[in-house]
């Protein structure tokens, strides 16, 4: 089980949020509000399956209305897959994209491609780079904002990154830069 506080609901006050797996194999996110309350969501859908645990980071507020809930869903070889749940309507619910897909991104890589986040005031920014020959990155920064429980695109930009004159950059699309996470992806 991993636990963190963060204002789910928007009323200033730190929730309990808790991420864990059930007798029966079911992984599961909780939020125990701060007023009283408490709602539940089945976590254990993932498009990747992998030796990552269930594990919540935090909360960033994403959408003006309170929290929305990071936690890490699968995983596989060098990539952890992070998915979104907001509080919406007294419910948990998964955050997905306008497609109807649920919001499941990766972070992580390895020497040609590295996948990250970060949160720019209440926007999430999808970090994207891919490389032929791991010293020149096309890189792509793509912001969202969460209505409700839907991930909005608002825009990308796209830029080249290269070894050596932009690492600190790189870098940061292997990672996630989020204010309110308690902890990144892999730590106990």
């Amino acid at each position: 089980m991993s636990e963190v506080r963060a204002d789910v609901d928007g009323d200033g006050a730190p929730d309990r949020v808790v991420a864990y797996r059930e007798a029966d194999g079911n992984r599961r996110v909780a939020v125990e509000l701060a007023g009283g309350g408490s709602a539940a969501i089945d976590a254990s859908e993932s498009s990747v399956d992998g030796p990552a645990p269930l594990s919540v980071l935090g909360g960033a507020d994403l959408g003006g209305e309170g929290s929305t809930v990071v936690a890490v869903t699968g995983g596989g070889a060098s990539v952890v897959v992070v998915g979104l749940f907001q509080f919406v309507e007294c419910a948990l619910t998964r955050v997905s994209f306008e497609s109807g897909s649920a919001a499941e991104l990766p972070v992580g890589g390895s020497v040609t491609h590295a996948d990250g986040l970060a949160c720019t005031g209440d926007r999430l920014v999808r970090l994207s780079a891919t490389s032929d020959d791991g010293e020149t990155f096309a890189a792509t920064a793509t912001r969202y904002r969460v209505d409700g429980n839907t991930l909005v695109e608002l825009g990308a930009e796209q830029t080249t990154l290269t070894r050596g004159v932009d690492d600190a950059e790189i870098e940061r699309y292997y990672d996630i830069d989020c204010p309110g996470l308690e902890r990144t992806p892999g730590s106990p």
